[in-house]
């Protein structure tokens, strides 16, 4: 029996979904006389590969989202402590805005951490290396704690 180019595509759009239980149900939504010509097609045009090629595509998309988020949010905790550092260089010691400097170096440096370390939070292994701020914060202030 021929099928029609529309027919075979629904089918294979069908196939690939994966919302069917098998290639009988698909053949009965269908109407497929011979369950074993879906078979025949999926072989033959190869609807398996491109299951899987589709399935690590998306995974390389997600992936690669991932890491493009992470470098955005590393860079911009990594300006939010450079911000803050700045605040406290060429300031007279009395003059110093403390408190403000710190929120910066805390929250860029969390921000980073956290993007770096994102999808590994369960691996207590991870490190992430940082360059102590908050030595160049106490050169200026001596009452500056993390």
């Amino acid at each position: 029996m021929a099928y029609t180019p529309i027919l075979k595509e629904k089918v294979k759009a069908a196939w690939l979904s994966g919302n069917y239980s098998s290639g009988e149900t698909i053949a009965k939504e269908f109407g497929i006389v011979r369950v074993k010509t879906i078979y025949d097609w999926a072989q033959k045009h190869k609807w398996g590969n491109f299951r899987e090629q589709v399935a690590q595509r998306i995974a390389e998309k997600v992936v690669n989202g991932i890491a493009d988020w992470q470098i955005k949010q590393a860079k911009v905790g990594q300006f939010m402590q450079a911000k803050g550092i700045n605040k406290l260089r060429g300031v007279p010691d009395n003059e110093i805005p403390v408190d403000e400097a710190r929120q910066l170096i805390t929250s860029g440096s969390d921000i980073e951490r956290k993007a770096l370390t994102f999808g590994r939070e369960d691996n207590p292994n991870v490190t992430v290396n940082f360059v102590n701020l908050w030595k160049i914060a106490e050169s200026k202030e001596k009452d500056i704690t993390p």
